[in-house]
């Protein structure tokens, strides 16, 4: 196996180590020891090497390779901007099959942004309605390109187009509460474009694909005084 300079063998053989424990027993601490070695740990893939996975995303594959391998080989670190400029997740595995684990576009994004792929959240961030006039300390402002770097918003406009919004607008959004001031991000998905709140729950959850686990994003009417302050992406 030709290792490039990122990649560490060591990692690699960590990882193939980690990975015999059963799902069942991947404690919080097992997911911090991972995420510690993945970046640099050396993986092969496939010719095409992106695959569509179950929940309809695309993913670049990644497989631990066999010992004696003597093809190329990728490691997180060295293909992360290019799965952040095409849109795509990573899934890891070690044979044919289900992954190992997965890694959202967002995840990726985490990672680039703050060097982790998970960060803890300061408020909930399941995605939540809100009325602008329910907030008074309120400030409305663009995302800065370091919350939301330039080259993924083509990808959330591609994306926002597919699931039927034919000009995707967003807004950033600044609440105050008593302890800290919490980045919000907003998009022009109105609950009145959709036939049921499951159905739009479930948009919600697909654009949540794209962004760390800690970013909170919200909605409002379509009649909500905010809306006036969306901008095309």
């Amino acid at each position: 196996m030709s290792t490039p300079p990122m990649c560490k063998a060591e990692n690699t053989s960590k990882a193939r180590q980690m990975f015999t424990q059963p799902k069942t027993g991947r404690t919080i601490e097992w997911q911090e020891e991972l995420f510690g070695i993945l970046p640099l740990a050396c993986f092969k893939s496939k010719d095409s090497g992106i695959i569509h996975g179950p929940d309809g995303f695309p993913y670049f594959e990644l497989y631990l390779p066999e010992d004696g391998y003597a093809g190329d080989v990728y490691c997180i670190e060295g293909i992360l901007d290019y799965v952040l400029h095409n849109g795509y997740g990573i899934s890891i595995h070690q044979t044919e099959g289900s992954a190992e684990w997965v890694l959202t576009y967002g995840d990726i994004l985490n990672y680039k942004l703050n060097g982790r792929f998970y960060s803890l959240p300061e408020t909930d961030p399941a995605p939540d309605y809100i009325v602008s006039n329910e907030h008074q300390q309120m400030m409305i402002a663009q995302p800065s390109e370091t919350f939301l770097p330039t080259y993924m918003r083509p990808i959330l406009k591609s994306f926002l187009q597919y699931i039927g919004i034919a000009e995707p607008k967003m807004l950033g959004i600044l609440l105050s509460t008593d302890k800290s001031q919490q980045p919000q991000l907003a998009f022009n998905i109105f609950p009145e474009d959709y036939n049921s709140k499951e159905e739009l729950d479930y948009k919600m959850y697909q654009l949540s694909w794209f962004f760390p686990k800690h970013y909170v994003i919200v909605g409002f009417s379509k009649n909500d005084k905010i809306a006036e302050a969306l901008v095309v992406i």
